[in-house]
């Protein structure tokens, strides 16, 4: 019985090391169970229906419109508060309640800017 407890020590070290896959074989079979990198490139619009909670406010539903190249426009409808935040590919802005269009902080744009990636934080990694 004591042999064998070096035996298995070794194979638990082993066994994970002889099937660990790297980060480009995971996110190869990730873009493959989408339907493939052609597949995916082929999507020219997304639009998704949400229903957003924030804080203690009711749920509201929301509208998010991806389109390529790299454009996002969002509207969401709150009790008292209709917003819409666009990315055409170079501006970034926001429009509340249907008043003046105003653009928006660095910060905020760069977050809108990711959200407008139709493909996702996967595909072509490397470069983004």
């Amino acid at each position: 019985m004591s042999s064998a407890k070096p035996f298995l020590a070794i194979m638990t070290v082993l066994v994970p090391l002889a099937s660990a896959q790297t980060v480009d074989q995971i996110v190869a079979r990730s873009i493959q169970a989408r339907g493939g990198l052609a597949r995916i490139k082929s999507v020219r619009t997304v639009r998704q229906t949400e229903r957003v909670i924030m804080g203690q406010m009711p749920e509201s539903p929301a509208v998010v419109i991806q389109k390529r190249p790299g454009m996002v426009r969002g509207e969401f409808h709150f009790p008292g508060l209709d917003l819409v935040e666009a990315y055409d590919g170079h501006t970034a802005w926001s429009m509340p309640n249907h008043s003046q269009v105003s653009p928006m902080s660095a910060d905020s744009a760069r977050q809108l800017q990711e959200s407008a990636d139709i493909d996702g934080p996967l595909v072509d990694y490397g470069g983004k």
